[in-house]
């Protein structure tokens, strides 16, 4: 059982810089209470919701300083490794009013391979190297996150054994269904209906029209 993490945002709210920042391209909802998740966002297109949701931890800092760093508790770091929505830890340089972010469960994948013990410590210090510089970027790492947490999927489907469903709430029926088929512009649907293993009591349709 995760405690829940002290909020980020003054006061329960989301920073004034962050909502001006994305407003205007994107759906914003606080999530209360979560651990960690500071904010949902949903991408909009032309004024219409799309579907497509990632979670954001909000950090803040005054000064830049030089390189950007943060000590992130590892628990956090856990908890966004079986996340079914992709993660992104957003820090703010307030006196830049710069945007820099982490993906987290890339970021997880690639500590793991050069810090294997990780899990072990308190804290994690992650460097952003990241910047977010329009709106436009988090709709791409959005699908990027997708397409990566998908990926992950299709390998822990591919490693089942036993009974449908057995492992970690997968049922492997869902994948009869092409995964990539060609649409009428010459793009990519990559489409995905799975079981999230955070919540198995709904199921979540998530469709991607992304070649660009």
């Amino acid at each position: 059982m995760y405690e829940k993490a002290e909020r980020a945002c003054t006061g329960g709210r989301i920073e004034t810089g962050f909502e001006e920042f994305i407003a205007a391209r994107m759906g914003l909802r606080e999530k209360i209470p979560d651990y960690g998740i500071d904010v949902e966002v949903e991408i909009v297109e032309e004024e219409k919701v799309t579907n497509k949701v990632l979670w954001l931890q909000l950090k803040a800092t005054e000064n830049k300083g030089g390189d950007v760093f943060y000590q992130m508790q590892t628990n956090h770091l856990k908890y966004y490794e079986g996340c079914h929505l992709p993660v992104l830890i957003l820090y703010w340089i307030k006196s830049e009013n710069e945007f820099c972010c982490v993906f987290a469960q890339e970021y997880i994948e690639e500590l793991s391979r050069y810090n294997p013990s990780w899990r072990e410590q308190k804290t994690v210090k992650i460097r952003f190297d990241s910047k977010v510089k329009a709106p436009g970027d988090l709709e791409s790492i959005a699908t990027d996150g997708y397409l990566y947490i998908l990926k992950g999927v299709i390998v822990t489907w591919k490693s089942c054994r036993g009974p449908v469903g057995g492992h970690r709430g997968l049922n492997p029926s869902i994948f009869q269904d092409p995964l990539l088929r060609s649409s009428k512009r010459g793009k990519i649907d990559l489409c995905c209906i799975w079981q999230p293993v955070v919540n198995t009591s709904t199921q979540h349709l998530y469709e991607f029209a992304r070649e660009k």
